[in-house]
């Protein structure tokens, strides 16, 4: 409809606007789906979230049992990333997930070049800006209240942050991540042929929460981001559960569901 200036005055051409050479801009959704793959993936944008069950371990996971595929790993299903917005990325990225009484842990394979070379950012660095994992959180399984922890494949070189914890909507924190939030959580890496291996483990107290009850259901999503360009800010981004809405790891609104066992 000419009359109707969708994209400004003078109303330019769709591949002048996708061109990013009007707006300033790239197109979000739901100017980027591919809608014919969202339709063979049988996925429906803000609606179609993935589910999984997380098995009680049957022995002590271990970073070196999942590197071998036994122990407390052996048997359990992995869980595949794709792009965050369903598009083609170059890194492969799956894990596993297992629990105890004390602990969550989740084990990650993605494949990262070994010619990347990430320095330690220490606690509450710039994580995000290298080769990650991001790793959130919803213990309650409302989308209410959430965490997000993001490591890098060195060690001493982490971020995290909550949000929720807030309940007063008069504080001008109320709805913000609060990234001055420290939780007690560890990782482990390995890196071998062009393959980066690592284990979160989480405590349950950290997020609040006690030793799930079978049945008990959290909401999550893991994501991986490679190729980090300090000067725009882009990388590829992976992600469990894709994020159709917003170009965001954290927005709760897609994070898959997770069935404690």
């Amino acid at each position: 409809w000419p009359e109707l200036p969708f994209f400004g005055y003078g109303n330019p051409s769709r591949e002048r606007v996708k061109a990013n050479g009007y707006l300033g801009a790239v197109l979000s959704a739901p100017f980027g789906w591919d809608v014919k793959r969202l339709m063979a993936n049988g996925i429906l944008p803000g609606a179609t979230r993935k589910e999984m069950t997380v098995r009680r371990a049957r022995a002590k996971p271990t970073l070196a049992d999942f590197k071998a595929g036994c122990g407390a790993w052996e048997g359990l299903r992995w869980e595949e990333l794709a792009g965050m917005q369903m598009e083609q990325v170059e890194t492969r990225t799956r894990f596993k997930a297992a629990y105890d009484d004390a602990n969550l842990y989740v084990a990650i394979e993605t494949t990262l070049d070994d010619g990347i070379v990430v320095e330690p950012q220490g606690r509450d660095g710039v994580a995000f800006r290298f080769d990650d994992i991001e790793a959130m959180f919803d213990p309650t399984g409302c989308r209410e209240r959430y965490y997000q922890l993001v490591w890098n494949p060195v060690p001493n070189s982490t971020n995290d942050g909550a949000c929720g914890l807030i309940e007063d909507p008069l504080d001008p924190k109320f709805g913000q991540m609060d990234m001055e939030w420290n939780g007690d959580w560890s990782y482990e890496n390995d890196r071998e042929s062009g393959v980066w291996r690592t284990m979160l483990t989480l405590p349950f107290k950290t997020v609040g929460a006690k030793t799930p009850a079978p049945g008990e259901v959290w909401t999550m999503n893991i994501g991986r981001s490679h190729d980090y360009n300090f000067n725009t800010g882009s990388a590829e981004r992976s992600l469990w559960n894709p994020n159709l809405e917003s170009i965001s790891f954290s927005a709760p609104e897609a994070y898959g569901k997770v069935v404690f066992e």
